[in-house]
C-alpha cells in the first residue's frame, strides 16, 4: 500500500523510483516508498552505501530524512 506522500508524488508526475550510484560505482534502484519503510539498520546500510557516515547518536528520523533528501537531490 502506498503512503500519501508517494501518491502525491505520482500525481505530480514526480519519480517514485531512481537508480542511485553507490560509493563503489554500482547502481542500486531505490524508491521513495522503500526509504520510508526502511528500519534503522537498512537506513544505515543505504546511507553508508551512498558514502555517508552514520553515528549511533543520530535518530532514525534524521537518518530517514537524510536518505530522502539525498534521493530527492540525486
Amino acid at each position: 500500500m502506498w503512503d500519501l506522500a508517494t501518491i502525491v508524488r505520482m500525481n505530480m508526475g514526480l519519480p517514485v523510483s531512481k537508480l542511485l550510484e553507490t560509493r563503489t560505482g554500482a547502481l542500486a534502484e531505490t524508491s521513495w516508498q522503500g526509504i520510508k519503510k526502511m528500519n534503522r539498520r537498512e537506513l544505515i546500510n543505504h546511507l553508508e552505501m551512498r558514502g555517508f557516515a552514520c553515528y549511533d547518536e543520530e535518530s532514525t528520523g534524521l537518518l530517514r530524512e537524510t536518505a530522502l533528501e539525498d534521493w530527492e537531490n540525486e
